[in-house]
């Protein structure tokens, strides 16, 4: 059983074990208190900045956090001088309000070293964290060496996109190019199509075929296809009339109306005219499937 106690927030007071959840909104002092919290991470725990692990989203964060980190170890450390101008904070630390105070000669040691090293110090945003532990880690992980974590993925995805596009639609064998403009899955859609997808580390394609299987497909499609425009021609007019009287129809405005059938009819003929199987027509599932219902 997990329990929570909700207290007031106190940069001096609370406790640095454990784990601690702190909300706050926009402009109260969450980069001060980190800073207080890092000063007393060195101070009380004895931590060198290699040690403490700070992490942020962007870069410009990051900066801000560096600096305002050491600038707040360097207040610390001129104030305990007496050669800077303190702060509350500086003033009650230094004074030892809490329990954790290790005195003030070993204070001042931590903090000295601490602005030594700060050049050390892990504060990053979460993608340069990852970057770098993946890089020291890289017999445990996994990975290779200049792996490189890529924050923005759309120059990435949008050259995966073009390759796709002149791969599949640039050459003289572009069978599925007249579907695809009809339907308007050009370049901008398909990158708005992949970004989607790729927050699913487990998604799979399916089906997956190899050169040879889609070669074969390619090759049944094309016969089927050329079986359909000899029926088509040998039956076209009964199969018309069929369409257009028989009583045997549904005629359900949600299921078939004879008012499609001229147009479908039409476009079955510029569709079996063109020569390839791949370029199906709007309406040609749908009246497909509501005839053989019917």
């Amino acid at each position: 059983m997990i329990s929570i106690l909700m207290e007031t927030y106190d940069n001096l007071t609370v406790e640095l074990a454990g784990s601690n959840l702190i909300e706050a909104s926009a402009g109260t002092g969450k980069t001060f208190a980190i800073a207080c919290l890092y000063l007393r991470l060195v101070v009380e725990q004895g931590l060198l900045p290699e040690n403490v692990l700070v992490v942020t989203f962007t870069e410009a964060a990051t900066k801000e956090l560096k600096t305002r980190v050491r600038e707040r170890l360097c207040l610390f450390r001129d104030f305990s001088y007496g050669i800077g101008k303190g702060d509350e904070f500086s003033a009650a630390l230094l004074n030892g309000a809490n329990p954790w105070w290790p005195g003030r000669e070993a204070a001042l040691e931590r903090v000295e070293n601490a602005v030594r090293t700060f050049d050390c110090a892990a504060i990053s945003t979460i993608h340069g964290f990852c970057s770098r532990a993946l890089q020291e880690n890289a017999f445990e992980s996994g990975s290779l060496y200049d792996t490189e974590l890529v924050p923005d993925q759309t120059p990435l995805i949008r050259e995966i996109v073009d390759d796709f596009w002149r791969v599949n639609f640039f050459g003289d064998d572009a069978p599925l190019l007249a579907t695809v403009l009809r339907k308007k899955w050009l370049h901008d859609e398909m990158l708005r199509f992949l970004r989607g997808k790729l927050a699913n580390p487990d998604l799979e394609v399916m089906p997956l075929f190899d050169r040879d299987q889609e070669e074969s497909l390619s090759r049944r499609c094309h016969a089927l296809y050329d079986s359909l425009v000899a029926s088509w021609h040998a039956d076209r007019a009964e199969l018309e009339n069929i369409l257009v009287t028989h009583k045997g129809l549904s005629r359900a405005k949600d299921k078939y109306r004879a008012d499609m059938v001229p147009g479908l009819l039409a476009a079955m003929d510029s569709y079996l005219a063109v020569g390839n199987p791949f370029e199906l027509f709007e309406g040609i599932e749908k009246f497909s499937s509501d005839f053989m219902e019917s």
